[in-house]
């Protein structure tokens, strides 16, 4: 019999600090023999519990909870690093599964831009072949830093990979009035793209972040612009387009000269793909779910676990 202070030493020692049974033999000036002794007799005293978590019975059991509780067609939860880097390349790999998927037999799929859309783009099988899908972007190009998580780059890297068809959306993102944008609206060679978003099949966006300075760098907004949409009731964007907790567009000028898919038109897409985690979405995706704007919801287990524990507003 070992007093418990020491079993406690031992456990700690292995369990915690990760030291291996002979690192703590020699630290110990005792035999591995006796360490083994020691940590199994704090098993039996019930000092020790071993738990084994398999983390995909853990992530099927949030994708029902959260289908059911949203009225969902489709939730998938990836398992995985919250890290930032890591967590686009986990829901880019399983959102490039889930599209393969919906996209048999479909003839038009609306693409968002970001990280994660390139991280599903450049997961694709390329051994599929979808030659009767058409991609077409629904929103226009920033310009700035990162281009090839544009748009219009992102149409054209799934169209090489499954061999079907896309086309640009040859516009900026934003314009610098709602006149400006409205006569651009009207062009044909604008139209030839834009005829095909009253008819999409699938779409597929990011949820975007909380704004704020640091993320709104891309974005033509001036520190009054930002605290006028908070003021508003911001939770983030979708498709650019700043919304507020029921999806809803921003009166804001900004949202008047983007050059995006109106949120009227985006819920009227049979399959609406969202893909996003992590606190800054938080908000943005909670919306999104209570507002019915998506019908299919990708994200990773923290941010599952963490939407099936909000209270349901009244």
């Amino acid at each position: 019999m070992y007093p418990n202070s020491k079993l406690l030493k031992i456990a700690e020692l292995y369990y915690i600090e990760r030291l291996s049974q002979s690192q703590i033999a020699a630290k110990l000036g005792i035999s591995s023999a006796t360490v083994s002794r020691m940590l199994n007799e704090a098993l039996a005293r019930g000092m020790i519990r071993v738990e084994i978590r398999d983390p995909k019975k853990r992530s099927d059991k949030l994708e029902r909870a959260l289908q059911e509780r949203w009225k969902l067609d489709r939730v998938v939860v990836a398992n995985g690093s919250v890290q930032m880097e890591d967590r686009y390349k986990i829901l880019g790999k399983k959102t490039a599964e889930l599209l393969s998927e919906f996209c048999r037999g479909k003839k038009t799929l609306g693409l968002g831009c970001g990280r994660t859309i390139l991280e599903t783009a450049l997961s694709l099988d390329p051994d599929l072949s979808f030659p009767e899908l058409r991609v077409i972007p629904l929103m226009g190009g920033w310009g700035v830093e990162e281009i090839e998580r544009e748009a219009n780059r992102l149409v054209a890297l799934i169209g090489q990979r499954w061999g079907c068809k896309f086309q640009y959306l040859l516009l900026p993102a934003i314009l610098s009035s709602p006149e400006i944008l409205t006569l651009l609206w009207a062009e044909p060679q604008i139209r030839l793209t834009t005829n095909h978003w009253q008819h999409l099949d699938v779409a597929l966006f990011s949820i975007g972040p909380e704004l704020c300075a640091s993320n709104a760098a891309y974005l033509p907004l001036s520190p009054e612009d930002i605290r006028k949409a908070h003021d508003l009731g911001t939770v983030g964007d979708i498709l650019g387009r700043l919304v507020d907790e029921h999806s809803c567009e921003l009166d804001l000028p900004f949202n008047h000269c983007l050059a995006s898919i109106s949120m009227d038109l985006l819920r009227q897409v049979p399959i609406r793909i969202g893909v996003g985690g992590g606190a800054d979405k938080l908000k943005n995706i909670r919306a999104s779910l209570e507002s019915g704007l998506l019908s299919v919801l990708v994200t990773d287990l923290e941010t599952a676990e963490y939407l099936t524990e909000l209270p349901l507003r009244a």
